[in-house]
């Protein structure tokens, strides 16, 4: 649905995370005759991006408290290096190439070891010996014998964990493997979530080839695609002002990387988006303003705070809406719900902990083989800052020898009544890593972040659905609703998009 913006019209943004300040950004670029306010009730903007810069022995430490890197695949992290190129801010930016030791993954089995995750048929090979592939290859051949496509027209949605329990003739193969993977995205039961919203490529797959495992085979050796999306072209034209070869270049370039970053953390993204807005006459952040209600008014505007605006984009998660949207039913009922992370930061200087054969981006734990403690997984911090490559120089940064990494705990345990205690999840990662963390006095710090990931369970595109159809209609179109609630998936390159989507056609 295309923004209703008339010339030199009011725009109100509800916060001030990567969503709205995005928005905002896009907007003022290709509107500049528009005025744009921005609400923030935090006194900080930046969302759940919070590079955390603090002192340890007389030297500067960046601890990341949210999201730390990119995925170089993603459509989104395409334009948010652009306009970090745009900004002026290109040399901050890093990246991790596919080969390096940064990209590799790992799962934390039912014996406490961590397992590779395979990227090519002699890790699979390896992958399978291993007690977490249990009923792998058995379930691949139910998988097989079982080929039957699904219609397009009749299928209901189901949770991801009934999805391959059907297709693999067991729960084995979720709960050993892929509820890792859900925890590292969703921080959520797989159980729960919904196959349509969270596992639409195992859909699609069946729709299409009957058969997760044929649609696994009938996408190897396939190249990636080279071109790039019609939206990144039209973002390009409209806004990114390069050449069609260089913006062929620099987005091939973006996508060859695994992962990227900035040297400053992610949060540099919010900032260089801040620092620009802040300067533009015609844009106001309002920080430390919460939003009370947002209301019809009289004609073609909408009344927030008692202000006037032709149009408001809400980013909000769907289960923060209700209180300032008491008109639209839809968020009334409870239906939307988030889950919370516990983050804990921990720093060792001047050593080394992370072995070579473990060395990777981290470890994601199944639901099989958690140890009651609700911890979900663990970033190698360290890793991947010692294998970043500076965009512009391709060299690699200075980085002293030291051990950093991140916990995840919670989620979907926390909705549940699970008790957490970091302590004793700090003694599981040292008996994972085979060292005594607490025997280096490590510097640690924990942040909650609380309700930040929408909860997409079975069912969500349906209520959410209904949601934006009722907010069309009482508003008449002047309200939009993006933030990571509403876009394709929860990634921060997903709510870029979403947000460009949106501007695009205002």
């Amino acid at each position: 649905m295309s923004l209703q913006v008339p010339r030199n019209g009011k725009v109100c943004v509800i916060g001030s995370g990567v969503a709205g300040l995005t928005f905002s950004y896009l907007l003022n670029q290709l509107r500049p005759d528009v005025h744009i306010d921005i609400y923030e009730k935090q006194e900080r903007s930046g969302g759940w991006l919070n590079s955390h810069h603090r002192e340890v022995n007389g030297s500067k430490v960046m601890l990341e408290r949210g999201p730390r890197t990119l995925r170089g695949k993603s459509d989104g992290s395409i334009v948010m290096i652009d306009i970090m190129r745009r900004l002026g801010q290109l040399s901050q930016v890093q990246y991790v190439g596919k080969k390096s030791q940064a990209n590799r993954q790992f799962l934390l089995n039912g014996q406490g070891r961590l397992v590779e995750v395979p990227k090519n048929w002699t890790q699979f090979a390896k992958f399978v010996m291993d007690p977490i592939s249990g009923g792998l290859v058995r379930g691949m051949a139910h998988d097989l014998l079982h080929c039957k496509r699904l219609d397009r027209k009749t299928y209901e949605d189901e949770s991801v964990g009934q999805l391959l329990a059907r297709r693999f003739g067991s729960t084995e193969i979720g709960d050993r493997i892929i509820s890792g993977i859900y925890h590292g995205i969703y921080a959520g039961d797989m159980n729960e979530m919904s196959s349509l919203h969270t596992g639409r490529r195992f859909v699609e797959d069946e729709m299409k080839y009957g058969s997760f495992v044929r649609g696994m085979f009938s996408g190897l050796g396939a190249k990636p695609s080279e071109i790039l999306s019609g939206e990144l072209m039209e973002y390009n034209r409209s806004i990114g002002g390069q050449t069609q070869h260089n913006w062929t270049e620099f987005a091939r370039r973006v996508k060859q990387s695994a992962m990227l970053g900035f040297a400053g953390g992610l949060e540099q993204y919010p900032l260089a988006l801040r620092a620009y807005l802040e300067k533009q006459q015609q844009v106001r952040l309002r920080l430390g303003q919460a939003v009370a209600s947002v209301l019809p008014g009289t004609g073609q505007n909408v009344v927030v705070n008692g202000v006037h605006y032709d149009h408001v984009r809400s980013t909000l998660n769907p289960s923060a809406m209700a209180a300032i949207f008491p008109e639209i039913q839809g968020l009334q009922h409870g239906d939307f719900k988030s889950v919370s992370v516990y983050i804990m930061n921990v720093y060792v200087p001047g050593t080394n902990l992370i072995r070579d054969a473990i060395a990777g981006f981290g470890y994601l734990v199944p639901q099989r083989s958690s140890q009651g403690d609700g911890l979900l997984g663990v970033i190698f911090d360290s890793v991947v800052e010692r294998n970043y490559l500076n965009w512009q120089t391709q060299l690699p940064r200075h980085q002293d020898d030291c051990t950093k990494m991140t916990l995840m705990v919670g989620g979907h345990y926390l909705n549940k009544g699970l008790h957490l205690d970091l302590h004793k999840c700090l003694g599981h990662v040292s008996n994972h890593l085979g060292v005594d963390l607490a025997a280096y006095n490590p510097v640690t710090q924990n942040l909650l972040a609380r309700d930040g990931i929408p909860v997409f369970d079975v069912g969500f595109d349906k209520k959410a659905a209904r949601v934006v159809e009722e907010c069309t209609r009482l508003y008449a179109g002047h309200v939009t609703l993006g933030g990571v609630g509403f876009a394709r998936g929860p990634g921060v390159p997903d709510v870029v998009m979403h947000e460009l989507a949106a501007v695009l056609h205002a």
